[in-house]
C-alpha cells in the first residue's frame, strides 16, 4: 500500500511541477521530528523547498519537521513527498524570506503565472 505522501511516479515527478529553480547542493544538515533528530544530506534546494536524502528511517506519521542547516539556522517546512530514503520538503516561509536566509544564492524566479499559459491558439479565418 502506498502512503498518501509517497512520491508520484516518474511521469508525475515532483520536478516536473516545480515553481521556483533548485540548486544542486551536498549540505550535511538534521530534521527534527516530533520522535527525534535525524541526520540527512540536503541535495537539492530552492525558494519553495528542498530535496534530502534521509540517513535513518523517518516515521510515517512525520508530517512537519524543522530542517537545520548550520549555515543559514532553521527552516520549519511540511513533508511534500517522500520516497525512502528521500523526502521533500515545502518551506512555511515566503520565498522572498527564504531567498533573504539563503544570502541570494539561490535563484529566485517569480513563480510562473499559470494562467497565462492556459489559452488556446487563435486560429486563422
Amino acid at each position: 500500500m502506498q502512503n498518501e505522501l509517497s512520491a508520484p511516479s516518474d511521469a508525475e515527478d515532483p520536478a516536473n511541477r516545480r515553481r521556483y529553480r533548485r540548486k544542486p547542493v551536498i549540505w550535511s544538515a538534521k530534521i527534527d521530528t516530533p520522535y527525534g533528530t535525524l541526520d540527512c544530506v540536503t541535495l537539492e534546494v530552492s525558494v519553495g523547498g528542498c530535496k534530502l536524502r534521509l540517513l535513518q528511517p523517518l516515521e510515517d506519521a512525520v508530517n512537519d519537521v524543522s530542517l537545520l542547516l548550520e549555515k543559514f539556522g532553521c527552516f520549519h517546512a511540511r513533508i511534500a513527498w517522500r520516497r525512502a530514503p528521500e523526502i521533500g520538503l515545502q518551506f512555511e516561509l515566503t520565498p522572498a524570506e527564504i531567498a533573504d536566509r539563503f544570502g541570494g544564492i539561490l535563484p529566485f524566479d517569480a513563480p510562473v503565472d499559470e494562467s497565462v499559459l492556459d489559452f488556446e491558439l487563435a486560429q486563422p479565418e
